[in-house]
């Protein structure tokens, strides 16, 4: 799929930053249940998916650098940098996340609680996918495939 030192390098980055995004997404699911469960835990956790998403920041930035300075062709670079700005997308939305509990500490009802470790779940089962794809990335249909296996996932 890759060729020269450059595009190696970028390759082993945008991995590190899948398996860090997917990290934050493992975080946040058990930051989740401890703010569902057992709040004594939670704040640990919330820092630990703020930290998880800004350690993937770094990762992403990385990444952005060594596609400027010409991993890939030009025709190849806008497609990575695409790739890397979703999976960054949702180390985001976990921080977000993170933040907003932190800062509201809204009380949940049974009803909400299990709602929200369900769309956790489907998250994480979403997530799973990801490094798949990024494995066959130059295998567009088969991308495609996973792509819709992930959203299926989210609908389940």
């Amino acid at each position: 799929m890759l060729f020269g030192k450059k595009e190696r390098q970028t390759e082993k980055l945008i991995q590190e930053h899948i398996e860090a995004v997917g990290e934050v997404v493992e975080s946040t699911q058990a930051m989740i249940d401890a703010y569902c469960n057992d709040k004594t835990k939670f704040k640990k956790l919330a820092d630990a998916v703020t930290h998880g998403a800004s350690e993937a920041d770094q990762v992403r930035r990385n990444i952005e650098m060594t596609l400027y300075e010409g991993a890939f062709m030009p025709l190849q670079r806008g497609d990575y940098a695409r790739l890397v700005e979703a999976v960054d997308k949702v180390a985001n939305q976990c921080e977000a996340v993170a933040e907003f509990l932190v800062l509201t500490r809204p009380e949940l009802d049974d009803n909400t609680r299990d709602s929200l470790r369900e769309i956790m779940s489907a998250t994480v089962r979403c997530y799973s996918n990801v490094p798949s794809m990024f494995d066959k990335f130059d295998k567009g249909r088969v991308v495609m495939e996973l792509a819709h296996k992930v959203e299926e996932e989210g609908r389940a």
